[in-house]
This record gives C-alpha cells, structure tokens and sequence, in this order.
C-alpha cells in the first residue's frame, strides 16, 4: 500500500484488496472511498500520544540516533544504512528520516523484522559500505 502525507495533514493510504473493506464509524475517525482511504493526521496523532505518551517522532529519532552515533565515526558520507522492514511497514517515514540524513540505504526488504535476502543480502550489502565507512542496520 503507497501512503502519502500532504501538506494538510492528512495521510492518504492508495487502495490494496487488504484496506477496502468497511470501518465501523464510531471507532475510527477514517474517511473511507473506494479508491482510498484518508486518516487525518491530527486525530492519529493525538491517539498515539494517548496511548504513547513518550513516543518521539521518526524525525526525532533519527536525531537522536544521529548524535549517539557521530562520536563512533557515523556520519552522513561514510554510513551506509540497511533496512529490513516489512513491506508494508509503518515506519516507512522513519526510513525516508535515515536516508535524508545518512544518504544512503540499502533496502534488504524484510517481515516481521527478519531480513528476506538472509546471507545473501548481508553479504551484497556489506560491498557496499563505503571503504573506511559504517554500517547502520535498522530492523
């Protein structure tokens, strides 16, 4: 499923057979069409600070993740970032966070955490950080 968040706020989630089925209106704030499916990105965000009140944004964390790293030689040339994230992953954003600040990203594709490529992709992946470099896998 593509998703997409405009500058209104809301995040627009493309048609799959998985999300065309009917919502219960009283539990969800979703407007639901044929075509897509639009959350408003307002009332997701004040239930995910109700029901996790320290949660930070992706933002936030690759921040965060960013000055702990630095003073172990990971900076945005020499680090290669490799994900392993479900497909259809929520953190999608928090990876597009990496990559703005690290560049690179190898993508091993992943479900439930486990990388599909297995050996294969650690060892594709591993030519590919840069020579002096780091390598920064996120799961």
């Amino acid at each position: 499923m593509g998703c997409t968040e405009s500058s209104s706020k809301e995040v627009t989630i493309q048609p799959t057979e998985e999300n065309t089925t009917t919502v219960d209106e009283k539990n969800s704030k979703m407007l639901k069409t044929p075509k897509e499916t639009t959350y408003d990105y307002g009332t997701v965000a004040k239930t995910i600070e109700k029901a996790f009140p320290d949660a930070v944004t992706s933002a936030d964390l690759v921040s965060k993740v960013k000055q702990t790293l630095v003073g172990s030689g990971y900076d945005d040339k020499t680090t290669l970032v490799a994900t392993s994230l479900c497909c259809d992953e929520v953190n999608r954003e928090f990876e597009s966070d990496l990559v703005k600040a690290y560049s690179q990203n190898f993508s091993m594709g992943g479900l439930a955490g486990f990388a599909f490529g297995g050996v294969t992709s650690f060892g594709a992946m591993a030519h590919h950080i840069p020579d002096g470099g780091n390598c920064l896998v996120v799961y």
